[in-house]
C-alpha cells in the first residue's frame, strides 16, 4: 500500500494546481491516482454510507488503499464522517486506512473550533450593527443535523443578510480585518487577514486550511448562464426560522424551506453533487420528520414558487437512492414530473457514487438545465464572453483551450 502525505508544501500544491490547469481539469489534483480506483473507492464509500444509514447491525467493512480511498473521501467530503463512524465501532477497515480515516475527522474537527469562533464573532458584530443575520448551509447544519460538528467539512461560512444592510455589513466585516473579492451576483467572499490562501493538504481537509466568509444578500441561483433563475427569494415568506445553536443572535433556516435551499444549492451543478450533501440531505429529513417540522406539502409549494420547480429533483432522487424511502414516493415522483426532460435523462445513468462529475462533464450535463432557445443564446454568449476580472478570464480560457486539446469536453 502506498503512503499518503497529509501535508504538502506551497510549491508542491501550486505546481499542482499548474499541472490541473494544463490538463483541462483545475479539480483534479492527482496525477498519481487512477481515476478507476478512486471511482471504485467512491462505490465502497456509498456503500458504507448506505449500510450505516440503514441502520443495519454490525460494522461494514470498508477496503482499498489509502492513497486511493483518501483522495475518494476527500473528493466525496466523507472523509470526517467516515472517521467518525470508524471511531463509533459502526466501521472497519485495515489499519493504514483507519488511521488515515480518523485523520480525516480529527482535523475537520479542529477546524471547526476555530471556524465557529470566527462564524460567533462576525455574526454578534453584524447583530451589534443592527443587522438580522441568518447562517446558511454547513455552519447551521454541522451543528443540528450531523452526529458531530467535525463531520461535516466546510470550506466557508455562509452568512444571509437583507441587500439594504449590506454597506454596514461590509464595514463591520473590515474591522474585523476581512478583506474582499469581487463580488459575485447576491454574494460576496471575505477572507480574514493572515489566513492562507492556497491548503496546506491536497489529501484531507486541513485543520489549518484557507475558508472565507461569503456574504450573501439573496437565495437566488442559476445552475447556468441560460439556466432559468430559481426564485428561492420569491418563497422567503414561506421560510420557518430558529436560533443559531452558537449565538442566540444568528437564524437559521428550517423546515422546508431549509431542505428545499440545500437541495437546490446541491443540485446546481453535478460538481456540487456530492456523496456528503446526499447525506446531509438525509440527516435534515431524517432530523426535521422526528421533529414533526417537515411538511413534504410545504416542500412542494416552494418548488412551484421558484420559477424551475424541479431544482431539487437531482439531489433528491440520489438521496433517495442511498437512503431508499427517504422521500416519499408520490413527492419523488412530483419532482420528477417537474424536472426538465434532459435532467430526467442525464440522472437515469448516474448514481450516488457517480453524480459528482469531477473527472468528466459533458455539455449536456453541462447545460441541462438550459430549456428555451433563448436560455441556449445566453448559454453561448456567456460562454464565449465570461464577466469576470481580466486575470480571470485568462486564466479560463487557458483552461478551455486545455480542455479542447485534450478532448474532455464533449457532447
Amino acid at each position: 500500500m502506498r503512503s499518503v502525505d497529509l501535508e504538502a508544501s506551497p510549491e508542491a500544491v501550486r505546481a499542482r494546481f499548474k499541472w490541473a490547469l494544463q490538463q483541462g481539469n483545475h479539480v483534479w489534483l492527482w496525477p498519481e491516482i487512477s481515476p478507476h480506483k478512486w471511482q471504485a473507492a467512491l462505490g465502497e464509500i456509498a456503500r458504507a454510507t448506505g449500510h450505516v444509514l440503514a441502520g443495519n447491525s454490525g460494522q461494514v467493512v470498508v477496503r482499498g488503499d489509502p492513497a486511493d480511498f483518501g483522495i475518494a473521501a476527500f473528493t466525496s467530503g466523507m472523509g470526517p464522517l467516515l472517521g467518525y463512524w470508524a471511531e463509533m465501532g459502526l466501521l472497519h477497515a485495515e489499519p493504514a486506512l483507519l488511521s488515515l480515516l480518523k485523520d480525516h475527522f480529527a482535523h475537520n474537527s479542529e477546524r471547526m473550533k476555530r471556524l465557529e469562533d470566527h462564524a460567533r464573532t462576525a455574526v454578534d458584530e453584524l447583530s451589534r450593527a443592527g443587522i438580522k443575520v441568518t447562517v446558511l448551509k454547513g455552519m447551521h447544519t454541522a451543528y443540528s443535523y450531523f452526529p458531530a460538528c467535525g463531520t461535516r467539512p466546510l470550506s466557508d461560512i455562509d452568512l444571509l443578510v437583507d441587500r439594504t444592510a449590506e454597506p454596514v455589513a461590509n464595514r463591520v466585516l473590515r474591522s474585523l480585518r476581512y478583506w474582499s473579492d469581487p463580488p459575485t451576483f447576491g454574494a460576496q467572499t471575505w477572507r480574514l487577514e493572515g489566513i492562507p490562501t492556497e491548503p496546506p493538504s491536497l489529501s484531507l481537509v486541513h485543520k489549518d486550511g484557507p475558508w472565507s466568509i461569503d456574504l450573501h444578500t439573496s437565495l437566488n441561483r442559476k445552475c447556468s448562464p441560460g439556466a432559468p433563475m430559481i426564485q428561492l427569494d420569491r418563497a422567503l415568506r414561506l421560510r420557518s426560522i430558529s436560533r443559531w445553536p452558537l449565538s442566540p443572535h444568528g437564524e437559521v433556516l428550517t423546515g422546508a424551506y431549509l431542505l428545499h435551499h440545500l437541495a437546490c444549492h446541491a443540485s446546481s451543478g453535478l460538481v456540487s453533487l456530492s456523496l456528503l450533501r446526499l447525506t446531509e440531505l438525509i440527516f435534515v429529513i431524517r432530523k426535521l420528520e422526528e421533529r414533526d417540522g417537515l411538511s413534504w406539502t410545504t416542500f412542494l409549494e416552494l418548488a412551484a414558487l421558484t420559477g424551475s420547480p424541479g431544482s431539487s429533483y437531482p439531489a433528491l432522487q440520489m438521496a433517495n437512492m442511498l437512503a431508499p424511502g427517504v422521500v416519499p414516493e408520490g413527492v419523488s415522483e412530483a419532482l420528477r414530473h417537474m424536472a426538465p426532460p434532459t435532467v430526467k435523462r442525464v440522472l437515469a445513468s448516474l448514481t450516488p457514487a457517480t453524480c459528482q462529475r469531477i473527472l468528466r462533464c459533458s455539455l449536456t450535463e453541462r447545460f441541462m438545465w438550459t430549456r428555451s432557445l433563448r436560455g441556449w443564446v445566453r448559454e453561448v454568449r456567456g460562454s464565449l464572453f465570461p464577466t469576470a476580472s481580466f486575470g480571470r478570464l485568462v486564466w479560463i480560457y487557458k483552461l478551455r483551450v486545455a480542455r479542447l486539446l485534450n478532448g474532455s469536453v464533449t457532447l
